[in-house]
């Protein structure tokens, strides 16, 4: 009885991969993922410079900088698991980590 209490606990505060991207589009973001990835890449534009990318089991913000030769990388800001993750009573997303 109490492991069957503890998962269904565990899994009220789990948070599905579709809740996270019903959660992005409602603040805009769009699929700009390649038709061949695995992960979903989202973001609110084209050329905007921050993004999520959403797998399986984890969700990564993401920035784009420009290096000193020009080049441009994507770097982790923050990220966070999905079973981690909820949205406030705000609407904010939390239980991202560094």
């Amino acid at each position: 009885m109490k492991t069957s209490n503890l998962a269904e606990r565990k899994g009220d505060r789990t948070m599905k991969r579709q809740e996270f991207i019903d959660w992005a589009m409602s603040l805009g973001y769009k699929d700009f993922s390649h038709s061949l990835s695995k992960k979903l890449v989202l973001k609110k534009s084209k050329d905007d410079t921050s993004r999520y990318t959403v797998s399986d089991r984890n969700v990564r913000r993401e920035k784009q900088i420009v290096m000193s030769d020009g080049r441009k990388e994507w770097v982790r800001i923050r990220r966070g698991y999905l079973k981690n993750l909820s949205i406030n009573e705000e609407g904010k997303l939390a239980g991202m980590t560094r």
